[in-house]
């Protein structure tokens, strides 16, 4: 007898849970970022290394490190696999950073900052690196 069938109100409490916890990480961010100066955004030396290691480097060594696994043919290495990972590590910074920043009384400001300058960056890098890394995988 699974717990589900057992309690069905854990699944739906559950299900209700899930719904809340992105909204509510949005309104402390929202919340937070109106706290910080707008110039601070775009005049932070943080921000802009986080974005070239966060949404440059670490994608395109991920991509790097795939296409060499490739060549062991007993990792049967897909091009969707390569696609994946490039887009799993492409990802600007979880909203969460700056609610875990607050809760665990860290550097909120510094994390919303991060936050919002990585998702503003990753909406052109993203496309722009997801092509290259195509062409690239076209050649191969």
């Amino acid at each position: 007898l699974s717990v589900e069938k057992a309690v069905p109100e854990i699944q739906t409490y559950a299900s209700y849970f899930s719904g809340v916890v992105t909204p509510v990480s949005m309104l402390v961010l929202g919340i937070k970022l109106a706290e910080v100066p707008l110039k601070k955004l775009f005049t932070s030396g943080r921000m802009y290394y986080t974005c070239l290691n966060r949404l440059v480097l670490f994608p395109v060594l991920s991509v790097a490190l795939m296409l060499l696994l490739r060549t062991i043919p007993a990792l049967a290495i897909t091009e969707n696999m390569i696609l994946g990972v490039f887009i799993s590590f492409a990802m600007p910074t979880a909203g969460l950073a700056s609610a875990f920043s607050d809760q665990y009384h860290g550097d909120t400001e510094n994390a919303v900052i991060l936050t919002l300058g990585t998702t503003i960056v990753s909406a052109a890098a993203i496309p722009i690196l997801y092509w290259l890394v195509q062409s690239v995988l076209a050649v191969l």
